[in-house]
């Protein structure tokens, strides 16, 4: 269990929110993840923690591939169906995108998505950090995205016309 005066200042670290999914021989999985972030300005390199436990972690580190699928404001139930501690549902495909009759790990409705190949790993103890770079990126809609804050769980932030 975590020390009580360093959990306090680590629940006010505040992150965006994404679903953090991958393909792997026909399988298609995705967790909610808060800990992903650019790493490189020059090199468009992108980092996530994955738990070594997650029913996802062995299909990316099978695959060497990640897809970050950015969550909008309006969209916190996404987050916590793929935030489950549970298996797959037969739910989680309706979630996807089909390309030529095969689930994709792009969430149809995710505001964008970076599609990434891992090019390193670090031990995290019961995480593993995955390093990716960036091999496509897109922006599917213009909504402010959805921002995760330990003391109040998913936050909506300004609009994103009030945030230019």
């Amino acid at each position: 269990m975590i020390d009580k005066r360093l959990s306090a200042g680590l629940r006010l670290i505040a992150n965006g929110v994404f679903v953090i999914s991958t393909e792997y021989r026909g399988q298609v999985r995705g967790f909610t993840a808060t800990w992903v972030s650019q790493v490189s300005y020059e090199h468009p390199l992108v980092m996530v923690s994955a738990s070594k436990t997650h029913d996802t972690y062995p299909l990316i580190v099978s695959s060497d591939k990640f897809c970050v699928n950015v969550l909008g404001a309006s969209q916190a139930e996404i987050a916590r169906h793929f935030g489950r501690r549970k298996g797959p549902t037969e739910t989680d495909a309706h979630y996807f995108r089909e390309e030529r009759g095969q689930v994709t790990p792009v969430l149809k409705d995710a505001i964008a998505f970076i599609q990434c190949k891992v090019i390193s790993t670090h031990d995290a103890k019961d995480h593993t950090i995955f390093v990716g770079e960036v091999l496509n990126s897109q922006v599917l809609r213009e909504e402010a995205p959805l921002v995760y804050w330990r003391a109040v769980r998913y936050a909506r932030p300004e609009p994103l016309e009030q945030i230019r």
